[in-house]
C-alpha cells in the first residue's frame, strides 16, 4: 500500500470541507567541490571551489491529487554563488535556479531525494583575448545553469532539517558564443532547512487533466558561432514530429523524428563564400529519437536520445547520436520550450521553439486512470 503523503493531512471538523496542511522552508547550504577540466585545454583551470546557496522552497503544488502522484514533491528557487578557486582566471559564478525535489525513499527520520534545477547564471571572468586568454572554457557572461544532486534530509527538530548529499553544477552558453567547453563543478552539499509552522489551507478538489496520447509538431531556432578565431554566426532551424504515449498520469513515453538545418556543415573557416550555392543535403541532418516526458502541471521536462539517419558528408565534428534536454511551458494546445542539444559531453547549441499538440488517435492510450 502507498503511504499517506505527509504534506497532505486530511481532517474533517464539524462539517468543514476537506483541507490540507502546507509548509514552506528557508534553506541555507555550503558546498565545497572542485572545477573538473574535462578537456585538455582546461587543465590550467583545475581548482578547489567553495560556494553557498540560499533559497525558499514549498511543500505543496496546490493540488492534492498531483501531490499524491509525485509522492510529496518540493519545489523552490535559490540564489547560488560559487568561487571557482582561481580568481584571475576562473572567477566566480552567480545563478538564480528554480528547482524540483522528487522524494525517492522515505526512512524513519529521513528522506532521500533527487533535486533537479535549471536557471540563468552570471559568470565574472569569461574568456577575453586581451584580459583573460587563459580561460578556455566560457566566452560569455550570461550562461545557462543546470544542477543535479542526490540529497538526504534528516529531521533534527519539529521545524529544522539537516541535509547533505552530492551533486554537480554545469554552466555553459550552448555555443552561442565561443569558447563553450563549459564548467562542471562536482560538490558536496551540506545545509539546513528551517520550516514554517504548518498552516491549514483549502485543498484543491479539481481533478488533474487526463494525460492523453498526443501528436506534436515543433519548430525551433538556434544561433551559434563557428570558432573562437572566426566568429561567423549561423542561424539554425529545426523541425520535429513527436508521438507521446502516457505511461502514467504524470509521465509519457516519446518517439519522433527531427530535421536540423545547420549551415555550419557547409562552412569553411574564414571563407564566407562557402555559404553560397550549397545544396540542401549539405546542411541537413535527419534523426530518429526516443525519450521521456515528466509533467509538472503547466511545465514539463523532456529527455530524448536520438540517432542520426543522415549527416552531411562534410561532417567531422558530430557523433552519430545526440541528446536533447528540454523544458516546456504549456498554454492549452500550444507550448513554448527551450532545449539543449548535446553529443555526449559536447554541447551543440541551445534551441528555442514553439509547438502545437493535439490528442492523437494513431496510438491508443494504454494508461487508464484508476479511481
Amino acid at each position: 500500500m502507498k503511504k499517506v503523503p505527509l504534506i497532505f493531512l486530511f481532517v474533517c471538523l464539524l462539517g468543514i470541507k476537506q483541507v490540507s496542511f502546507s509548509q514552506s522552508a528557508l534553506h541555507f547550504s555550503v558546498f565545497p567541490g572542485m572545477l573538473v577540466p574535462h578537456q585538455n585545454y582546461m587543465v590550467n583551470m583545475a581548482a578547489h571551489t567553495l560556494g553557498g546557496e540560499i533559497g525558499m522552497q514549498f511543500y505543496s503544488t496546490g493540488n492534492k491529487e498531483r501531490d499524491s502522484l509525485y509522492k510529496n514533491p518540493i519545489w523552490g528557487v535559490s540564489l547560488y554563488y560559487n568561487h571557482l578557486g582561481k580568481p584571475n582566471t576562473n572567477g566566480s559564478v552567480w545563478a538564480i535556479n528554480p528547482y524540483f525535489i522528487a522524494p525517492i525513499k522515505k526512512h524513519k527520520n529521513s528522506v532521500s531525494s533527487l533535486r533537479i534545477g535549471t536557471g540563468v547564471g552570471f559568470y565574472t571572468k569569461p574568456f577575453d583575448l586581451n584580459n583573460n586568454p587563459k580561460n578556455k572554457a566560457i566566452g560569455s557572461t550570461i550562461n545557462g545553469c543546470m544542477q543535479f544532486a542526490y540529497l538526504n534530509h534528516r529531521k533534527i527538530s519539529s521545524q529544522t532539517n539537516f541535509y547533505w548529499g552530492i551533486g554537480v553544477t554545469h554552466f555553459s552558453n550552448g555555443n552561442f558564443m565561443k569558447p563553450n567547453l563549459g564548467i562542471n563543478t562536482p560538490q558536496i552539499n551540506i545545509g539546513f532547512e528551517f520550516l514554517s509552522p504548518k498552516s491549514i489551507v483549502k485543498a484543491s478538489e479539481k481533478p488533474l487533466a487526463q494525460n492523453e496520447a498526443y501528436l506534436e509538431f515543433r519548430l525551433g531556432y538556434a544561433s551559434e558561432q563557428a570558432t573562437l578565431a572566426d566568429p561567423q554566426r549561423f542561424q539554425i532551424y529545426t523541425f520535429g514530429i513527436t508521438q507521446g504515449l502516457p505511461l502514467s498520469q504524470i509521465r509519457s513515453f516519446r518517439a519522433g523524428m527531427d530535421i536540423f538545418y545547420d549551415p555550419l556543415h557547409a562552412y569553411e573557416t574564414f571563407n564566407p563564400s562557402t555559404l553560397q550555392g550549397y545544396k540542401i543535403q549539405d546542411v541537413t541532418e535527419l534523426g530518429l529519437r526516443i525519450g521521456h516526458e515528466y509533467h509538472l502541471g503547466m511545465v514539463s521536462m523532456t529527455a530524448d536520445w536520438g540517432a542520426y539517419l543522415f549527416l552531411p558528408k562534410s561532417n567531422s565534428f558530430k557523433r552519430r547520436t545526440y541528446i536533447l534536454i528540454g523544458v516546456n511551458f504549456h498554454l492549452s494546445e500550444f507550448n513554448l520550450s527551450s532545449r539543449l542539444k548535446t553529443h555526449l559531453g559536447t554541447a551543440d547549441y541551445f534551441e528555442f521553439g514553439a509547438a502545437y499538440r493535439r490528442n492523437s488517435s494513431f496510438i491508443p492510450n494504454l494508461f487508464k486512470k484508476t479511481k
